[in-house]
């Protein structure tokens, strides 16, 4: 674990595809006390398992944002724009038709 005192803490996690780096928040060193109790085994277990959550929670995320853009293609709402010779990609609000009974 790096950093507290005047910003965030992170995680820090090296392995065989390099390092990562995952933020804990600016209120970590309130737990701070807490792992210093635990013993060397119980502190690895419990930062695997911040480490495992965090990375299940980026993969919904990006399979959610896939999901987004995959129906809004599908629905022909996702449009290719050129603005300063760059080209940026738009989805358009869905249009909701009211019914009147």
């Amino acid at each position: 674990m790096r950093g507290g005192h005047f910003g965030k803490s992170y995680l820090i996690v090296k392995h065989g595809g390099g390092q990562e780096r995952i933020a804990l928040g600016y209120r970590f060193e309130l737990l701070q006390p807490a792992f210093e109790a635990m013993d060397s085994d119980t502190r690895f277990l419990m930062m695997f398992e911040i480490f495992t959550v965090q990375g299940e929670q980026a993969r919904e995320a990006a399979a959610q944002q896939a999901h987004y853009y995959q129906r809004a293609f599908l629905e022909g709402r996702l449009k290719k724009r050129r603005k300063n010779n760059r080209i940026r990609c738009e989805v358009l609000p869905e249009i909701v038709q009211k019914i009147i009974a």
